[in-house]
């Protein structure tokens, strides 16, 4: 679950969940885009190619520093290109199964639409309900 540290609700209109097609805030819709970004495979996606993150590749690597480290490059390599409405600040692994193709995570960044400081808090990713089951 997404806990945000400051709101970021100001905007009057609101976006489209992709999960049930219904209306969600704009703080939903980032969080569901960082999701996609991290979780999407770079050359997965025929029409953007480029589109996604190589952290996908980690899973076969033991954790540690260098783990963490190259982690944490290509997740802000990936929003800082796909994501411009937000800057990571700072991201911390608080979960790794590769096992279950599972990372949690919690995400610090500036929104930058609004200037505004926000903390995604135990944001799960899901490689394999994303890619592998139906």
């Amino acid at each position: 679950m997404a806990e945000e540290v400051t709101s970021i609700y100001d905007n009057p209109y609101t976006l489209m969940s992709r999960e049930t097609g219904k209306d969600i805030t704009e703080f939903n819709h980032l969080l569901q885009s960082v999701v996609d970004i991290l979780t999407t495979p770079i050359g997965s996606r025929i029409d953007a190619p480029e589109y996604g993150a190589n952290i996908f590749e980690l899973f076969d690597r033991p954790m540690g520093p260098q783990w963490i480290a190259l982690a944490n490059y290509y997740a802000v390599i990936a929003l800082d290109r796909w994501e411009p409405r937000l800057k990571i600040l700072k991201i911390q692994y608080k979960m790794v199964n590769s096992k279950a193709g599972r990372i949690v995570i919690d995400l610090w960044g500036a929104y930058l639409l609004g200037g505004r400081a926000l903390k995604f808090q135990d944001v799960e990713l899901d490689f394999k309900k994303t890619y592998f089951t139906k």
